[in-house]
């Protein structure tokens, strides 16, 4: 194996221990939340540098691997999407431990019928589906796997737009807009955008391995979105 494909099997490696360690640190966030147990905000919170520490050394071998090897057409792609995902994970890492930082300044837990309300519990499922999807994605070149983020996206923004309907209604209802709503829009919108942060991981695995760009492109979008419901029902017939 030559230079530059042990190092661009290093860099794969780095990518998929990064990614497991920021969906870690979701699904610790959740079991904190759901649990207000404070030892695991704070170790979510103590685990932050890790992942700052881990980005910034793929981001030195991104660096590294161009300037030493000068790589041309899909390897240049490889490069360049981890290193435009890695700044995706982090800012994801970055939501998880605002969840748990908040938990630490309070002095007890979330209402379990307004989570439930909410619908925390599932989003947080299917974020954490998102990452196996992109897991798989990376470890075998898998589009398909990549595709699949996409349509788990529009589930949790649909989700968003209702949750946030019924915490208005909620704060209409009560004549309150206390802290406890207000946190929990906050954790309802990070959710969100890490939705939207994970599938542009997919954009750029899609782009890496099919040297198609669907950023911005909604048409292609909507397109991946199709097949997706098309194989799915092709699946139950």
């Amino acid at each position: 194996m030559n230079p530059l494909n042990l190092e661009l099997q290093n860099l794969q490696h780095l990518m998929i221990e990064m990614m497991e360690m920021v969906k870690a640190q979701m699904n610790l966030s959740k079991e904190a939340i759901f649990n207000f147990d404070l030892g695991i905000a704070e170790s979510v919170i103590r685990a932050e540098n890790r992942i700052d520490a881990l980005e910034l050394t793929i981001e030195n071998e991104c660096e590294k691997a161009i300037a030493l090897y000068q790589p041309v057409a899909t390897d240049l792609r490889m490069i360049l999407s981890i290193f435009k995902s890695v700044s995706e994970l982090e800012r994801i890492g970055d939501h998880a431990r605002y969840f748990c930082k908040n938990l630490n300044d309070r002095s007890g837990g979330f209402d379990a019928q307004l989570l439930e309300l909410l619908e925390f519990e599932p989003t947080f499922v299917d974020i954490n589906q998102m990452f196996d999807f992109l897991i798989i994605a990376i470890n075998q070149q898998d589009t398909a796997s990549a595709r699949k983020v996409f349509k788990t996206d529009k589930i949790i923004h649909k989700r968003y737009r209702k949750a946030v309907e019924r915490l208005n209604q909620e704060i209409s209802g009560s004549g309150s807009s206390s802290n406890d709503y207000l946190l929990l829009y906050s954790f309802l919108t990070r959710l969100e955008r890490t939705s939207n942060l994970l599938t542009n991981i997919a954009e750029e695995i899609i782009f890496h391995v099919e040297a198609k760009v669907i950023k911005h492109n909604k048409e292609a979008i909507k397109q991946i979105i199709k097949s997706s419901d098309d194989t799915t029902e092709t699946a139950k017939d």
